[in-house]
């Protein structure tokens, strides 16, 4: 018989080592600090308590967990508030809009990225069928020139 400190061996862990449930056919993977004891000392997480009473409780969580992310998301903006964007002019607001939005916190900045983005494809392409239309008509312009004689 020893005396003193209890050696580890003589130790005996109640707690339960792993919960109870099952996912997709393999035991849960909740770690066992995060465990409930039942009152036969089963361990359960929150997801697989088998008691009424944590399962409502775990449906009235999740309900408000889902009502405050969609609450954080942000909604982006009104199209309507943009207006048109088909001169430069328009796509300047709209540069505008979507700087005051972001600083705002009405868009986040994937959002701002993505929106700035598509103005900066549209100015790209405004800016090729502006070069493309004046290109066509100097063209038009050289060959009337060539037909009156001028070299």
């Amino acid at each position: 018989m020893t005396t003193g400190p209890a050696m580890l061996d003589d130790v005996v862990d109640e707690s339960p080592q792993r919960c109870e449930g099952f996912t997709d056919g393999r035991p849960c993977g909740v770690p066992a600090s995060l465990l409930r004891a039942d009152e036969d000392g089963r361990g359960w997480c929150w997801n697989h308590a088998p008691d009424p009473a944590t399962r409502a409780a775990h449906k009235v969580a999740a309900a408000r967990g889902g009502l405050a992310a969609r609450a954080r998301a942000r909604r982006g903006l009104d199209p309507d508030e943009l207006g048109p964007l088909k001169t430069v002019a328009d796509a300047m607001r709209w540069s505008e809009s979507i700087a005051r939005a972001t600083a705002a916190g009405q868009l986040s900045a994937a959002q701002a990225n993505s929106a700035i983005r598509a103005v900066q494809q549209w100015c790209s392409a405004h800016d090729l069928h502006v070069r493309m239309t004046r290109l066509t008509q100097l063209e038009r312009e050289v060959q009337r020139l060539k037909g009156m004689g001028v070299p």
